[in-house]
């Protein structure tokens, strides 16, 4: 066996591997990658596609880590939360046995896809949350806001 992360070559016994569960991770020699990119509900079409057109130019100036981009779809619609969600499908160069760079390839794709939605000025924000705060008063005073918004009636 061999260590990702140090390279180290060790050995084990089949008995103590008898009750493990192995994982090869060459036999996917390219790893599919995925990359969730939201857009407001308002946003046209026409920018979510040259989001996509900038995106294929970023994977194909980048041959020694992509090979293609395999798919730009709806992934989700949430209208309560005012956002279209698009999956970006990528074959990397590397099997997940080399985790790292394919990790680092997908925070590079991740992060020029969140300054091209700034540039585009099509940045998903998300809504505020209705959040109450209530500050002073002693505990008395709340206790007994509490016991009188949950009272019981005893039978």
């Amino acid at each position: 066996a061999k260590l990702v992360g140090t390279n180290e070559l060790a050995s084990f016994s089949n008995g103590s591997l008898a009750r493990a569960r192995l994982l090869n991770m060459n036999r996917s020699p390219d790893a599919c990658v995925y990359v969730y990119v939201r857009f407001a509900i308002g946003t046209p079409y026409s920018i979510v596609m040259l989001l996509k057109s900038a995106v294929e130019k970023f994977v194909e100036a980048r041959p020694q880590e992509w090979i293609q981009l395999l798919g730009f779809r709806t992934n989700r619609v949430e209208v309560e939360q005012n956002f279209v969600e698009y999956i970006i499908v990528l074959k990397h160069q590397n099997a997940w046995q080399n985790l790292v760079p394919i990790k680092e390839s997908k925070a590079l794709v991740a992060s020029f896809c969140v300054e091209a939605q700034k540039k585009l000025g099509c940045h998903y924000q998300e809504p505020p949350k209705n959040i109450e705060v209530t500050i002073g008063g002693s505990k008395q005073d709340r206790r007994k806001k509490m016991d009188e918004q949950f009272q019981v009636e005893e039978v």
